[in-house]
């Protein structure tokens, strides 16, 4: 069988891991298994070695640390290991092989105009679903937020949840900071009590009903 006809078992892999992690297809095949922490649960993406033995990714950068899911813990476990040295491949194959490979399958999919660098648009468009902006430019090396604003389009459901629930939180809080100022006037002023509750029990509150008994329990125990 001819080499460029033999299938690249690597191919599923990496695209796998190109969507959970948003990463560059040059990082992917830089990545090392002294890259990844599993116990801490993060791939620190170093780039290639330059010509001083160096590494540095696309933007300069000297690394990115980039959280690990759990589809991506799963797929990494999997994937056998070529070498038992800290410092190999944890994807040995090359740029030139990734390209036909996945120009093969694609085509054997019936998909027309897809590339191996949409898989990090797909995969930034999944975490820009978890992650605000400044997270996200972390996780994907983006320099600029302008360049990531077209992957937000939140549905104006969640916007509606979301200030919702802050607000909840707001006036949660402002009602626990009344009651901590109300009990801790009643500490200090332990004659303002027995009105306070004269008052409840004719207004027949329940909210204020509750206070006013916690009222009453920090007086008789002070």
């Amino acid at each position: 069988m001819r080499s460029e006809k033999r299938a690249n078992h690597w191919i599923l892999p990496l695209s796998q891991l190109a969507i959970e992690t948003a990463a560059r297809q040059s990082e992917l095949l830089a990545l090392k298994w002294c890259d990844i922490d599993l116990d801490r649960l993060s791939i620190r993406f170093q780039g290639k070695e330059r010509a001083d033995g160096k590494r540095r990714l696309k933007n300069k950068t000297k690394f990115r640390d980039v959280p690990i899911s759990r589809s991506a813990k799963t797929l990494l476990e999997a994937i056998p290991r070529t070498s038992k040295e800290k410092d190999a491949k944890v994807f040995p194959t090359t740029a030139s092989a990734v390209k036909q490979s996945f120009a093969r399958a694609t085509i054997r999919a019936g998909i027309e105009n897809l590339h191996f660098h949409d898989l990090r648009h797909e995969g930034t468009s999944r975490l820009a679903s978890i992650y605000d902006m400044h997270k996200l430019m972390k996780i994907t090396g983006h320099e600029d937020t302008r360049m990531l604003a077209r992957y937000y389009h939140p549905k104006v459901e969640d916007l509606v949840t979301e200030l919702w629930d802050k607000t909840a939180q707001e006036v949660t809080k402002t009602d626990k900071s009344h009651e901590e100022a109300t009990l801790e006037t009643f500490r200090k002023n332990p004659e303002l009590l027995a009105e306070y509750i004269d008052s409840v029990l004719a207004d027949g509150d329940n909210a204020d009903l509750v206070l006013a008994l916690k009222s009453l329990k920090i007086a008789r125990t002070a």
